[in-house]
This record gives structure tokens, C-alpha cells and sequence, in this order.
């Protein structure tokens, strides 16, 4: 799906999704998008109890939900049904699946209060052990699981995962490459994160102003960083989320370039081969 210019769309009566994939700068873009977008017509999902979240939402008058502009947080494919399905369109960031799954890693370890922290530091298990053990499907293409929609975030307390951990889900990669074309305004980058806004200012005509990074950890702390043999672990592990960020980087540079060319932007098609 090509996305439309905001002077071409009506954007009064459309909705916007964030999909907020850990670890991904969504903390910094949820300022962003709180900055620019009313408060009455923002929803943002509770990270601690999403399922909690969803029914609150879908329990609210139609009026009320036809009124939310925004619906932002951790949330999985498939919340456009509760707004305006026709009208909806999403945006996330990617990050680089190497490097999210070490971030993911870092944080646990550096928050106390994190739900997996206990478990990972009590067995003091180094990264490789954290992505073999099973203990989270975060780390296990949860780019690709999220965009799919097949299941929501799998953390306790939300239940086992409906994809096996370990094993080939290429069938999700299909189904999240199918959700980006038919309803995706914008995939951004973490690594290119200001070309990233810069886009989704084009797109939605959302005012944004300026920014700083937001929840980056202690700049002082001692973080991991994983042999070549723990590189080889997560990329195994994440490689349907390697083959997805790939594609959509490709994507990004067409449109990056078509940024640079020109004011009206249009999002190009993806496709697993360009």
C-alpha cells in the first residue's frame, strides 16, 4: 500500500496506529505522537496488562472509539478492527534484530523490576542462554511476531505462544510482509531514526517538533556484548525477523531517496525481492 499525502486524505477521519516493538525508540516516539496529538483522542495501551487494554477499548461506546485518532503501545496487528477498519493505517520502527535482541538483553539485565530480570540473573545466563532458553518469544523473531498479528506480545501473563519457539515461521514472515503492504502507512528504522519522523511528518501532516531520545539505559552502565558464536545464536533465532528488517530497509531507501527528490511522499511497495 502507497501512502497517501496528508493533502490528498482526509485526515480528520482517520486513525493512527503506533506499534510500539520493543526496544525499537518507541518510547521516544510515543513523546512525539503525545506532544502532537490530543489527549481526548489518544489511547495508549497499558505495556503491563495489553489484553486489559484491548477489552477497555473495545468495551468503550462506538462514539467514544470513532473518536480516537491515535492508539498507540505494545500492541499486535489487528487492533484496527476496533476503530475505523477502512480508515486505519499503522506505523512502526524496525530495529536491527542483532541489535534489538542485545538491547533486550541489556535491559533485563539493568531493570530490577523488569519481569524476566530475576529469572535471567538468578541463572546468570549470558545472552546465548537467554535467547536458547525460551523465556521470553520476544527474542525469537518478535518483530515478525508482532506485525503478523498471529499473537499478541507473549510476556507473563498473557499465555503461551501460538508459534513454537525455535522453529521456522516463515508462514508469520508471509503474513507480516501481507499486513505491511495492505496496511502499513510507514515502516521507519531505528537506525535512521530523524529520516524516519522526518517521513511521518510528510505522510500525516502530524506537527513535529523537536526531540531527544528517550529510555537509552545508563550511558555509564556495563552492557554485554556477544562473541561471534552468540551473534550466530540470535541471528538463528530471529532469522524470519533478519529477512523482514532486509526487505524493509530496501524499501526505506526508495523512499528516503523519493524524500529527497521531492515534498509529495508517496510510500513505495514492498515486496520480499525489492
Amino acid at each position: 500500500m502507497e501512502g497517501k499525502h496528508p493533502e490528498h486524505d482526509n485526515s480528520a477521519s482517520r486513525a493512527l496506529i503506533y506499534m510500539h516493538i520493543p526496544k525499537c525508540g518507541g518510547t521516544t516516539v510515543t513523546s512525539i505522537l503525545t506532544k502532537a496529538v490530543s489527549g481526548a483522542s489518544h489511547f495508549m495501551v497499558d505495556g503491563g496488562d495489553v489484553a486489559e487494554s484491548r477489552n477497555r477499548l473495545a468495551s468503550l461506546p462506538e462514539t467514544e472509539r470513532m473518536r480516537v485518532r491515535l492508539l498507540s503501545g505494545h500492541l499486535s496487528f489487528g487492533w484496527h478492527e476496533l476503530l475505523r477498519p477502512a480508515r486505519a493505517q499503522y506505523i512502526t520502527l524496525l530495529r536491527d534484530p542483532i541489535s534489538r535482541v542485545v538491547s533486550h538483553y541489556n535491559h533485563v539485565c539493568e531493570h530490577e523490576d523488569h519481569y524476566l530480570h530475576a529469572a535471567v540473573m538468578g541463572k546468570r545466563m549470558t545472552i546465548g542462554d537467554y535467547v536458547e532458553s525460551g523465556i521470553t518469544c520476544e527474542v525469537n523473531n518478535g518483530q515478525v511476531r508482532q506485525i503478523s498479528g498471529i499473537e499478541d506480545i507473549i510476556q507473563i501473563p498473557y499465555g503461551p505462544s501460538r508459534l513454537a519457539y525455535g522453529m521456522d515461521h516463515s508462514g508469520a514472515l508471509t503474513q507480516a510482509f501481507n499486513n505491511i503492504q495492505d496496511h502499513f502507512l510507514m515502516v521507519g528504522l531505528l537506525e535512521r531514526f530523524d529520516e524516519s519522523m522526518d517521513a511521518l511528518k510528510r505522510l500525516t501532516g502530524i506537527p513535529i517538533g523537536a526531540y531527544r531520545a528517550r529510555n537509552q539505559g545508563n550511558p555509564n552502565r556495563a552492557v554485554y556484548r556477544p562473541t561471534e558464536a552468540e551473534i550466530d545464536v540470535i541471528r538463528h533465532y530471529n532469522r524470519q525477523d533478519c529477512e523482514l528488517y532486509a526487505a524493509c530497509t530496501r524499501r526505506f531507501e526508495v523512499a528516503a531517496q523519493r524524500l529527497r527528490q521531492t515534498r509529495r511522499m508517496k510510500w513505495p511497495l514492498l515486496t520480499r525481492r525489492n
